[in-house]
């Protein structure tokens, strides 16, 4: 897969109107046309590369057509893939000169990623695995420092989500024997409900 650089599009105003223009002082918007076929109406109809892609400063593939016109290239780099678009997805990585799909996530950035649950699906849950609510609060009454039995408690009872990976939720896991897999196989549970 061969891959162009064009540079790095930095955004500026004059008279009213948005240009881009990269580290060698070439216009996106004419550079563009350059490298396109237009008909007479002013309809696309092919460029030389098969997909162009627009790169965020981290690496991070942002934007992925097959009509250049259809990037704004606003503070990124521009790439002209030779490939079709459809090998090409938002989010991969551009990096030595080459797109690579990113790395699959860690457990911690999955379950930092898990949605929330409202305080009824997860009491729900937890009943519907054998942990009653009672038990929760018992628990968190066996805590010995007042003020972090205080805070638990409060999180306890006044929570409007649970996230997973708030401490109260590993805490009550360890109490009640939970792996951090069992914990994430419940919150799935608690999500199909």
């Amino acid at each position: 897969m061969e891959i162009v650089n064009f540079g790095h599009f930095t955004t500026h105003q004059r008279d009213g109107f948005l240009f881009h223009t990269n580290e060698d002082g070439q216009d996106w918007y004419e550079l563009r046309n350059s490298l396109t076929t237009w008909a007479a109406n002013g309809e696309f109809i092919d460029s030389i590369y098969g997909a162009w892609v627009t790169v965020t400063e981290k690496g991070v593939v942002a934007n992925v057509e097959y009509d250049p016109s259809r990037i704004v290239p606003d503070n990124k780099t521009v790439l002209g893939v030779d490939a079709d678009v459809e090998n090409i997805r938002p989010g991969m990585l551009y990096s030595d000169a080459a797109l690579r799909d990113p790395p699959a996530p860690t457990i911690e950035e999955v379950r930092a990623s898990m949605p929330s649950l409202t305080p009824r699906e997860f009491r729900d849950t937890l009943i519907d695995n054998g942990i009653m609510p009672s038990a929760v609060t018992a628990v968190i009454e066996q805590i010995g420092h007042p003020v972090a039995q205080a805070k638990a408690m409060n999180a306890w009872e006044y929570n409007t989500q649970f996230v997973r990976t708030d401490p109260l939720v590993d805490q009550l896991a360890t109490a009640f024997g939970l792996t951090p897999e069992d914990v994430d196989q419940m919150w799935g549970q608690a999500l199909s409900l």
